[in-house]
């Protein structure tokens, strides 16, 4: 059997002593009741590994919840318990004052060998069911804790009845992460039933989602075919396969998991706080990843940086060809970590957001424009113009003077002879400012205007046409 690996060395100074029926353990508030001598026929995970003396309430395994379907399943079994390393554990029948102990060969085995999507990524032990006097001693090879799933194959959809332990140390997946993974830091003092994870300064927008999970996955199959699905994540309310966790404000955030050995349902033995500590600075820096930026590949070229927007502190702009419903995203950071669709309900328009990630209804070339001071975005049409003596003088907005749409370029004809000036009409930038959002070429490179004026522009005459590629950041003068 290939040894596990899990946790870290401070788990080694774990201790456990055994609790007492009727006794608090020091554990439960003065809650007797959860380590009654007297226990509800049942499942129930049990033996020196456990820290338990015989079978306890607190040992109790739960009803398991087939993610394939969301529903309950009918001889399926669950329990997330802190076991202690090469210390025998089964899982005990009490039916009517009678025990029957169910265990298994373990065998390490790991779903991402079989090519399944979404299942964690680490090896798990897994075996066929035994019973009574055919069952053999379980043990771990690290101290932690495990997820144990029973399944007693009562619909003989399984090649067999079947028990997995798999090792669970938190983390969380979602718009804060791409949907990724981000461990979480065990924070307390590990004891036989009490372990705390902590995330601190982590960015959330308002409307982040988030779901917490363990090394990667979203669940486990229990066959090959996909009908039987073991849930590894954590919802709202801590409950398990439950609902997205969502920042109602933007802000910074610490996100603390606690885990204590209960009875009843999963959520029955976790607990989750979400406290904001301080606000979302202005972003200094803004990408654009996609399938058509960077093939959603941080460290690809393709991915896009948005331009400040001059005299105008986080805020940022550039204008690309988008195709209808080709999905794409933003972040500060070339990573996923605190990676935003959006400022929250309300805060943006001419998009949507599906599956996390924005679209546009139709192909076309438009102003990407981000207020990250007050939470505003939008995506609209280019409206691109030229400005200047090329293009007969300094007014603003004139039709005549406006680039075209030909392909996925903007084109514009030069009225008379002068440098090349030009800007993009921002939602966040008044008339009278358009140099906020000028840009020119500069040895055929679309160049904007971040600092102080551009030098060494492109020069034309009268006819002479431009052709912008946003995309490329290249420019033609024809």
């Amino acid at each position: 059997m290939k040894k596990l690996m899990y946790l870290m060395s401070a788990l080694a100074l774990v201790s456990f002593a055994a609790c007492e029926p009727n006794s608090s353990n020091g554990d439960n508030d003065g809650d007797d009741s959860k380590f009654a001598g007297i226990v509800e026929d049942g499942f129930y995970v049990a033996g020196p590994a456990t820290g338990l003396d015989g079978i306890q309430s607190v040992g109790m395994m739960t009803a398991g919840t087939n993610e394939a379907d969301k529903t309950n399943r009918n001889g399926m079994y669950e329990k997330y318990v802190v076991l202690e390393a090469d210390k025998e554990f089964d899982l005990s029948l009490y039916e009517a004052g009678n025990v029957t102990r169910y265990s298994a060969t373990l065998e390490s085995y790991n779903p991402g060998d079989a090519g399944y999507a979404e299942e964690p990524v680490l090896d798990f032990f897994r075996g066929e069911l035994k019973t009574g006097a055919d069952a053999p001693a379980m043990t771990v090879s690290e101290t932690g804790l495990y997820h144990i799933v029973l399944d007693l194959n009562k619909a003989g959809d399984l090649a067999y009845p079947q028990i997995i332990v798999v090792p669970t140390a938190w983390g969380v997946r979602g718009d804060l992460n791409g949907w990724g993974y981000t461990p979480m830091t065990m924070t307390s003092e590990f004891t036989a039933d009490t372990i705390t994870w902590e995330i601190t300064e982590q960015k959330l927008m308002a409307g982040g989602k988030f779901k917490f999970a363990y090394a990667h996955g979203w669940k486990i199959r229990l066959d090959d075919a996909g009908l039987v699905k073991a849930e590894t994540n954590l919802g709202t309310d801590c409950v398990s396969g439950g609902a997205d966790i969502v920042a109602e404000e933007g802000g910074l955030y610490t996100i603390t998991l606690s885990y204590t050995m209960a009875n009843g349902a999963h959520d029955a033995s976790y607990d989750m706080t979400m406290t904001r500590t301080g606000d979302l600075p202005g972003l200094k820096n803004v990408y654009m990843i996609g399938a058509s930026f960077g093939n959603w590949n941080w460290d690809d070229a393709g991915v896009a940086e948005l331009t400040p927007v001059h005299s105008e502190p986080g805020e940022f702009y550039t204008i690309k060809y988008l195709k209808a419903n080709d999905p794409f995203k933003f972040c500060d950071v070339k990573d996923w970590n605190g990676d935003f669709t959006s400022f929250g309900e309300g805060s943006y328009e001419g998009y949507t957001i599906a599956d996390n990630n924005c679209v546009v209804a139709a192909d076309g070339v438009y102003t990407i424009y981000i207020d990250s001071v007050n939470g505003k975005m939008s995506i609209k049409p280019a409206e691109v113009y030229g400005i200047g003596d090329a293009f007969g003088g300094w007014t603003t907005g004139v039709e005549a003077n406006k680039f075209a749409v030909e392909g996925t370029t903007l084109t514009v004809t030069a009225t008379a002879a002068g440098a090349l000036r030009s800007y993009v009409a921002l939602d966040g930038v008044e008339a009278a400012d358009w140099w906020h959002a000028e840009f020119s070429s500069i040895d055929g490179v679309i160049t904007p205007r971040t600092a102080d004026e551009l030098q060494g522009i492109a020069t034309l005459t009268a006819g002479q046409k431009v052709v912008y590629d946003f995309n490329a950041m290249t420019c033609t003068i024809q």
